[in-house]
């Protein structure tokens, strides 16, 4: 029993002399907080736009929705919505869900894929369709990366894109276009 109050009294001691070594270095660190702090001062908009640098208003602007970027997209193109979805075997009622602008459904990124290629764009144009629904191209994704060289090599044909597709990563435009039904991860 003497043990154990010796043990527990030792204790004690190396915590106050730890308290104190720390009390001594850092004098603010344990200090006991004011009981009415005085307020912060209130954070104004100009300061944070002063705190990362922009020089105006005018960089930050939002980029158009994910349905107004493809409808923009198929004016350009002259195409529409039937032309493109029947080509990539997208479900009509798929594409009108992901197109209405009234919609809030956000498409996966598989079906925004096969629309870039069912619509043959460019890939600047593809990657701002992908930015517009909240995706990018992965250097790491075997499906990202041989659909970004079928559109940098204006490659249209979607049975030579499948075929590659199908040969490298087992998969193909129709396949990526499902992954909804079965989860909502998105294209490797």
């Amino acid at each position: 029993m003497n043990t154990r109050i010796e043990t527990d009294l030792m204790m004690d001691d190396m915590l106050s002399r730890i308290l104190e070594d720390v009390r001594n270095r850092y004098p603010t660190a344990l200090s006991e907080p004011e009981e009415n702090p005085p307020p912060a001062p209130p954070l104004r908009a100009e300061d944070a736009v002063d705190a990362i640098g922009w020089d105006g208003a005018d960089e930050f602007k939002l980029a158009d929705s994910f349905p107004r970027t493809l409808a923009r997209m198929l004016r350009e193109k002259g195409l529409t919505g039937p032309k493109v979805y029947n080509k990539i075997g997208m479900d009509r009622k798929e594409f009108s869900k992901i197109a209405s602008i009234a919609e809030t459904k956000t498409p996966i990124k598989g079906e925004v894929l096969a629309l870039a290629v069912g619509m043959g764009l460019s890939p600047a144009e593809a990657r701002e369709l992908m930015a517009s629904a909240g995706f990018a191209f992965s250097l790491s994704s075997k499906v990202d990366n041989i659909i970004m060289y079928f559109l940098q090599n204006g490659e249209k044909d979607i049975v030579k894109i499948d075929a590659a597709l199908w040969k490298q990563a087992n998969t193909s435009v129709n396949t990526i276009l499902q992954r909804r039904k079965g989860s909502a991860r998105s294209a490797r």
